[in-house]
């Protein structure tokens, strides 16, 4: 399955997954300025109750940024989550998450924000 809307020359995501408990994502995406930046989401599953999500973003000045995500899941319906995060100039942005589950057990998160756009494949292991 494609995902369409993304630009090219994005690197691709692997997703280990351990236990069904805590699951680690990887998100490499490349910047506007040829730069390279790493994205580390780690989330835990809890049924069907809500999920708390630790974004840690790495600036391009060694400095490093924490967002605490929470959100709920719902039957095979988009959620959206507004990430506010502090940038290296004090300044504020807001980016918007949006989150869906396919059929093919695709998670595709969409940041707007900078231009900055990643998508997240999950392992077919269920």
């Amino acid at each position: 399955m494609e995902v369409q809307g993304f630009p090219a020359g994005l690197e691709n995501v692997q997703e280990d997954e351990s236990r069904d408990e805590f699951e680690t994502c990887v998100l490499v995406f490349k910047e506007s300025r040829d730069e390279f930046e790493t994205c580390v989401l780690v989330f835990r599953e809890s049924r069907d109750e809500f999920e708390t999500c630790v974004l840690v973003f790495k600036e391009r000045r060694d400095e490093f940024e924490t967002c605490v995500l929470v959100f709920r899941e719902s039957r095979d319906e988009f959620e959206t989550c507004v990430l506010v995060f502090r940038e290296s100039r004090d300044e504020f942005e807001t980016c918007v998450l949006v989150f869906r589950e396919f059929s093919s057990d695709l998670f595709l998160m969409v940041f707007e924000g900078h231009r900055r756009m990643v998508s997240v494949e999950r392992g077919s292991g269920v």
